[in-house]
């Protein structure tokens, strides 16, 4: 599946739901980093693309199957895990600039500062490549506080994850100077088994059958910044995201 490609979700959606009658768990997990400009097959800026409004499509398409679970599991077994990041701190939804091509924007849209060098930078086409993550990353922590508010009764719980520092690929565009910086933010890389460990507590463990928290890191809950908690904005995400995948959403 090309989650850059809404033909390729919705294919790959229909061929899940011909393979299985339900689902019970569904982790968003896939996600990429750019360090130029790039366009998903709708135009939409890359990483909010591929980050976010792909997982929001293929949930949406497989929410029946999730449905079905729900309805013969017990409560809070059925869940839909979004990966985030603590990099979500550096932006929230840039509501007037989503693509991020460096229009002005409201003081509530402005990302964090001030920040290394190496995550200010601004492309000559007005391109903020870590901006761009962190709003994607605001956006999987909102989408999951959305599903909370609005699956409650159905008996389907869902988690944002920061799977910590992972030494994987999802860096390789990076040159020395953001591999230096990105280094720094983490006391401790983990290995992939590693990094899957608070994916997994936020997926299986029992203890979370009630919900007790929106976001997890190192395998227990764990602040996330203000606007990514805001019911408000993620309502305004979800009608984006709606408009973006040309069709609604209903819970």
């Amino acid at each position: 599946m090309d989650l850059a490609s809404q033909a390729s979700i919705r294919k790959a959606a229909a061929k899940v739901t011909g393979i299985i009658s339900k689902l019970d768990i569904l982790v968003n997990n896939a996600g990429a980093t750019y360090s130029s400009r790039q366009w998903t097959a709708e135009k939409i800026e890359i990483q909010f693309g591929v980050n976010h409004i792909g997982p929001f499509l293929f949930t949406k398409l497989l929410f029946p199957l999730l449905e079905e679970a729900a309805q013969e599991s017990p409560q809070g077994t059925t869940r839909i895990i979004n990966l985030s990041s603590h990099g979500h701190r550096l932006s929230t939804i840039r509501f007037h600039d989503c693509n991020i091509e460096n229009k002005e924007v409201p003081p509530e849209e402005k990302p964090f500062s001030p920040v290394p060098p190496a995550f200010a930078r601004i492309q000559d086409d007005g391109y903020m490549p870590t901006i761009a993550y962190a709003q994607s990353k605001t956006a999987n922590i909102l989408f999951t506080l959305y599903l909370q508010e609005h699956l409650k009764n159905k008996g389907i719980i869902s988690y944002a994850v920061h799977p910590g520092g992972v030494n994987s690929h999802l860096g390789r565009e990076h040159d020395e100077e953001m591999e230096d910086t990105i280094a720094k933010t983490s006391k401790y890389w983990k290995n992939p088994d590693e990094g899957a460990s608070t994916t997994l507590v936020a997926a299986l463990d029992p203890a979370l059958n009630v919900c007790g928290g929106l976001y997890l890191a190192d395998c227990q809950f764990f602040p996330c910044a203000d606007f990514a908690k805001d019911p408000s904005i993620a309502e305004r995400l979800w009608s984006l995201s709606e408009e973006l995948v040309g069709e609604k959403f209903t819970l």
